[in-house]
């Protein structure tokens, strides 16, 4: 059996790996579900200049559902520094939320969430990452330009 054909995870991704072709060179088998929302969190660039999120309430973070085989998955964990044998010395916890599609449909997935939450700079290739996969994806406008266009000037954990 090849590895397309097994049993997939629903991963939520809102940073640089909505971008199909940076998450695709990763995951060759993973499947794009489309775009999400993930209400009570925000989106933020931590001290490592990459995205993270943080609860508040009256927010949500958009971004896309991938299917990934569970090869897929282990190499994600070991790419944002997730180590399940010792989830405490990882640099990012493994949560499992509920996000809903477009069209309000609860889907369940796996989040990764950055434990630094230090606000910081991003990389303007970076950006340009997180900002084609929100377009590519069909997130909103408003959100891109709030999430990226507020990092890119230096305003730090804007909502």
């Amino acid at each position: 059996m090849g590895r397309a054909n097994v049993e997939k995870s629903i991963i939520f991704m809102y940073g640089e790996y909505m971008n199909s072709n940076h998450l695709k060179f990763r995951c060759p088998d993973a499947l794009c579900s489309g775009m999400a929302i993930l209400d009570g969190f925000r989106f933020m660039i931590n001290s490592r200049g990459v995205a993270t999120i943080v609860p508040d309430g009256g927010s949500q973070v958009q971004g896309v559902l991938w299917r990934v085989t569970p090869f897929d998955e282990g190499d994600i964990d070991k790419t944002l520094g997730y180590n399940a044998e010792e989830p405490e010395k990882s640099r990012c916890d493994k949560l499992v939320l509920m996000t809903h599609t477009g069209v309000g449909m609860p889907v369940e997935a796996i989040v990764y969430v950055e434990k630094d939450t230090t606000p910081g700079e991003p990389a303007q290739s970076y950006m340009q990452k997180v900002i084609s996969g929100a377009a590519e994806h069909a997130v909103e406008k408003k959100y891109i330009d709030e999430c990226g266009a507020a990092n890119f000037i230096g305003i730090k954990g804007n909502k």
